[in-house]
């Protein structure tokens, strides 16, 4: 836990430095969230994370994510490694190819693939596509999500997001969530959805909640994409 926190410093402190390579730090972000099943509360998960964005040139870049999942219910944590490469195509639209790692000390799943962003007036959008595989079993990612700014300091969005494992195991989240600035840089959210699980024709699904907040740094939207891997989709375990 304390390099993960070491680590996911040292990405704010990058903010502040100005770098003597030929690239510039345009932004990230460092959040704090919690989130758990409503039926269960001992089904949760307590999660660090933070992203760095650098740009090479005018149209390309970089964003480097990391991410510390802590589980409360089989008390043992994960952790996230994502490196994007970025093509912002104009002000408006972007695109990425991004490879990451997620990893519970034992066993270590990598995934790759590809996402696009759009942000135009009080509207953003983000899709991406993923597969992975671990020890023979992969699966593919698809997810879409949006947010729609109320005014200055408040939006509303929503995600889905569809796994699709080898044996007709899939797993479907979908999530509501309200966000709030109380300054430019620091942020509070809260998000409220459904797990659902289905395999050989059974399915069940559980409702849960999360709060979390959020430190930018840089660019007003602090990092191009959002976070990729598993682990960030399970509301708790």
């Amino acid at each position: 836990m304390k390099s993960s926190i070491h680590a996911l410093a040292a990405l704010a402190l990058c903010a502040s430095i100005q770098p003597s390579v030929a690239f510039e730090l345009t932004g990230g972000s460092v959040d704090l969230s919690y989130s758990a099943f409503t039926d269960e509360t001992d089904v949760s998960k307590l999660a660090l994370q933070g992203s760095v964005e650098a740009a090479f040139t005018r149209n390309f870049g970089a964003q480097l994510d990391l991410s510390y999942h802590d589980f409360n219910l089989v008390n043992d944590s994960g952790t996230n490694v994502t490196l994007h490469a970025l093509y912002h195509v104009n002000e408006v639209a972007s695109l990425g190819l991004f490879y990451g790692r997620d990893s519970d000390g034992t066993t270590d799943i990598d995934f790759y693939g590809i996402e696009g962003g759009y942000e135009f007036a009080d509207f953003d959008a983000e899709m991406y596509l993923a597969t992975g595989d671990e020890a023979g079993i992969s699966g593919n990612i698809l997810g879409i999500s949006g947010r729609y700014g109320l005014n200055e300091q408040t939006g509303l969005g929503g995600s889905i997001d569809r796994v699709d494992f080898d044996g007709g195991v899939d797993v479907t989240r979908i999530g509501l969530k309200v966000d709030h600035d109380l300054t430019e840089t620091f942020n509070l959210n809260a998000e409220v959805g459904t797990l659902r699980a289905s395999a050989s024709g059974v399915s069940d699904s559980e409702a849960f909640v999360g709060i979390g907040a959020q430190f930018k740094f840089g660019a007003e939207r602090g990092a191009t994409f959002g976070k990729r891997g598993l682990l960030d989709l399970l509301p708790g375990l």
